[in-house]
């Protein structure tokens, strides 16, 4: 990929990021139920890191200096399984969720798959070692969110099974 090819690459990442932040600004502030804020002010906080990481990537690339070797790597984030049992721990309580706020979760589902395959794409395009392992851990954390996201509409559409099912897997080792 050439150096043109990848700033423009990543101002694409930073609008995506931007709008997916806002997205989850709106729907953070409109859910009703507690696990919903809470899953989407995480999401809020994970894309700030996307975006901070890819603009230090995009103004090293527009200084012509090299793909930031440092950049490839983002610091350890909580995984999206231990991020939702922490919550629904925290929660402790049994209650349907509302149907926007699921809805709003269906949609974040969308956009969590549509930005991973956007960074899927990009690793074969790029030729650079450091710029592959960017956006592959950028498509690995986007998965992760999809994970969040997906465990987060089963609890909040039928906690009861959902209990059922996690306490089932504990048990049988799964």
């Amino acid at each position: 990929m050439a150096q043109h090819d990848r700033q423009a690459a990543l101002l694409e990442a930073i609008e995506i990021e931007l709008k997916g932040k806002a997205f989850y600004v709106q729907a953070r502030d409109q859910a009703k139920h507690q696990l919903g804020k809470q899953i989407f002010a995480h999401l809020v906080k994970e894309e700030d890191g996307h975006l901070e990481r890819i603009r230090d990537v995009f103004q090293a690339l527009q200084e012509k200096r090299p793909w930031p070797e440092t950049k490839g790597v983002a610091a350890p984030i909580e995984a999206p399984g231990k991020v939702f049992a922490r919550l629904v721990q925290e929660q402790a309580k049994h209650l349907k969720g509302d149907s926007d706020d699921i809805q709003a979760l269906e949609t974040a589902l969308v956009l969590e798959e549509k930005n991973e395959k956007f960074y899927r794409d990009l690793i074969p395009k790029s030729r650079d070692a450091f710029a592959q392992e960017f956006f592959e851990r950028l498509a690995g954390e986007e998965r992760g969110h999809y994970q969040l996201v997906s465990d987060t509409v089963q609890y909040l559409s039928d906690p009861e099974t959902w209990f059922q099912e996690k306490q089932r897997s504990q048990l049988d080792g799964a």
